[in-house]
């Protein structure tokens, strides 16, 4: 990086950057799914574990205090040119002056060398434009455009700019599933997509794929797993993950537990309950449940609780 450094020009104009480099941008050293490029421009830039600068460091808010903290998407990265890219740089709050022009350098290259590549004249954004997820068969050829929060027009690609045609859809209430809008009566043309539609809505149902405008975070699901099942695959999920990297570290405490539960039946009892019998006491856990995990954890035994004969939740 401190070649290309070196080999780059940097002047700023008010809150606009230029970048000049002697060579194209190399190449993404890192894979970007398609679902990360398409959230990438609602990344921040500070402290983004995937920017980091020539010494292998985030680009942490400390080091780059005059620039506000702010989503890429706000810096209107554009590619002007084959080796020049024009971006805007925010000004801290409370902050007198811009950096110098080679720290913004820096800065910037920063954030071009680990971003997916721009095409000339191509700005970082979030495009309007979203994807089915494993679609029906169409007669048509389609693109999906977000029109309004939680409304999506497909609009035939041999008539783009006709607004008054298309196929609307609305998004479900669960937030993934997607459903055709009857309120809205499609040209003739669309009849056969819409019905298509339709009967994909009520075999399997249809799914839009993630996208920042509709979706809150970046979620992904296999290709295997069908459009009506694609939300309980995402419950299960954090439950997954946690399995897999608490799996070793938790392995060792249930150990000790299990082993400090054995010294005596009723402890054992109380760490074999179902979750109907642990929650069986007015849906709270009682102030004995409580003390009997507090004293498995410090293994003391034989402390006395005086609520334990009339406490009966356990």
């Amino acid at each position: 990086m401190s070649r290309l450094i070196s080999q780059t020009a940097c002047w700023r104009d008010g809150d606009s950057l230029t970048i000049w480099l002697a060579a194209p941008l190399p190449a993404v050293t890192w894979e970007i799914s398609t679902v990360s490029r398409r959230y990438w421009p609602t990344y921040w830039w500070t402290d983004n574990p995937w920017l980091c600068d020539g010494t292998g460091h985030r680009l942490e808010r400390t080091k780059y205090d005059r620039i506000r903290p702010c989503s890429l998407q706000d810096l209107s990265i554009d590619r002007t040119g084959l080796t020049t890219y024009v971006c805007r740089v925010p000004l801290a709050e409370g902050a007198g002056k811009h950096h110098t022009d080679r720290k913004l350098g820096r800065w910037a290259l920063a954030i071009l060398l680990e971003s997916p590549p721009l095409d000339i004249a191509q700005i970082c954004e979030v495009l309007p434009t979203v994807a089915l997820r494993n679609p029906p068969v169409f007669r048509l050829a389609y693109t999906w455009v977000l029109v309004a929060a939680g409304v999506v027009r497909g609009v035939a690609d041999t008539a783009p700019d006709i607004p008054s045609r298309g196929v609307m859809l609305k998004k479900a209430s669960n937030g993934i599933n997607w459903t055709v809008d009857d309120s809205q009566i499609a040209s003739p043309e669309y009849w056969l997509d819409v019905a298509a539609l339709q009967r994909a809505q009520h075999a399997h149902g249809f799914v839009i794929e993630a996208h920042p405008s509709t979706h809150g975070f970046p979620w992904d699901a296999p290709p295997n797993i069908a459009n009506r099942h694609v939300l309980r695959h995402l419950k299960r999920q954090p439950y997954c993950k946690a399995k897999v990297k608490l799996r070793t570290a938790l392995r060792g405490l249930l150990q000790k537990l299990q082993t400090c539960a054995y010294r005596g039946d009723w402890h054992s009892a109380a760490l074999n309950q179902t979750p109907k019998q642990l929650w069986s006491h007015h849906n709270a856990m009682a102030k004995y449940q409580v003390w009997v995990y507090y004293i498995l954890v410090l293994q003391q035994l034989n402390l006395f609780f005086p609520g334990r004969e009339i406490n009966n939740s356990l």
